[in-house]
């Protein structure tokens, strides 16, 4: 199931207003296959809100100048509800930072595009996302709004905390997008050695976090590669070859052991891995790796590869530049504008 979100942002020429400030307008339009659909909700630099709050269950319209609809094409025999559409509409959208929080009420994927035209009409910018979305759990996005003629376009920033990548393995198993539960067990408790291991981080100085972080990006770094691994050998459930895939090995060597291997090799004397080894050496993973189904699909790849790089980069500038230097991890071509 994909959801289609589109977000345009069309700078408009306005006339100065007190204090020479430019305001613009906001258009958003958001499209669900599913009858329940998604819900948007717009927080503005003031902190006003637009659209549909989930945690309070009601439609919010608190700017001036503001439209918000919903509509749906029912199925004229049954009275099915059919798929539903939101449209949003800030005719004077203010300058500063603005807040997107989507939500859903079933586990989906959603796709989402940020359009911007400046004042002449000339050149667009387009920029774009596709994600998991959990049932009942919204995912934010942030981005800078400057209307002004001339000014730079908005850089949008992904909200992911380890909670969304774990929410990411839950939502990919119920759309058979990986393997089966203990496959997904297995990566979901990497990503708690990894979350307890940077939680130590979190009140340190900035000169002492890029230390502090190294071992959860390492062990974030080896989740995605087990993926990367999976994915490139047996993407189908009955293995790479007969799926027609090319580039594919034999079917007996679809399997992460190598992974495992080479990361025991480099980090298994690292004292800053001391503890991921302690809890990882008895994990219940290593009863049941040569039974379980494992498989990752292309789209379960790209979306869950780039949630970990956005996590990466909440660690700070400086933690990610080194990442991408010594890990060179992977960056689906969709998204190099965002993790440049």
């Amino acid at each position: 199931m994909r959801l289609l979100v589109k977000i345009f942002l069309l700078l408009v020429t306005l006339q100065l207003v007190e204090a020479k400030e430019y305001q613009g307008k906001i258009f958003v339009y958001a499209g669900s296959s599913l009858p329940q659909g998604i819900y948007i909700l717009i927080i503005d630099p003031l902190g006003r809100k637009i659209g549909y709050d989930f945690i309070e269950h009601k439609i919010c319209n608190d700017v001036e100048n503001t439209n918000y609809s919903e509509s749906s094409i029912d199925d004229f025999e049954s009275g099915t509800p059919g798929p539903k559409r939101v449209e949003i509409e800030i005719m004077k959208a203010i300058k500063g930072e603005y807040k997107i929080e989507i939500f859903g009420k079933e586990p989906a994927t959603y796709g989402f595009e940020m359009h911007l035209v400046n004042t002449s009409g000339i050149g667009e910018n387009k920029i774009s996302d596709y994600s998991y979305i959990s049932s009942q759990k919204p995912y934010s996005y942030r981005f800078y709004f400057d209307p002004t003629p001339g000014a730079p376009p908005p850089t949008l920033t992904k909200v992911v905390t380890f909670q969304t990548l774990r929410d990411d393995f839950n939502v990919a198993l119920k759309l058979n997008q990986i393997g089966d539960e203990k496959y997904v067990r297995s990566l979901i408790r990497m990503v708690d050695i990894a979350e307890m291991l940077s939680n130590r981080c979190i009140n340190l100085n900035d000169k002492e976090k890029p230390k502090c972080y190294r071992a959860s990006v390492v062990i974030l770094r080896l989740i995605m590669k087990r993926l990367e691994v999976v994915n490139r050998l047996c993407n189908e459930p009955k293995g790479c070859l007969t799926a027609g895939r090319q580039g594919c090995k034999a079917e007996e060597e679809c399997n992460e052991e190598e992974a495992f291997k080479a990361f025991d090799a480099k980090y298994r004397k690292d004292k800053d891995l001391k503890e991921f080894f302690e809890i990882w050496d008895k994990d219940e993973w290593h009863k049941h790796k040569k039974q379980c189904k494992k498989f990752v699909t292309d789209e379960a790849l790209e979306i869950i590869s780039s949630e970990i790089n956005w996590l990466i980069k909440g660690f700070g500038e400086e933690v990610w530049k080194e990442y991408k230097e010594n890990h060179k991890p992977y960056i689906p071509e969709k998204y190099k504008k965002f993790f440049k």
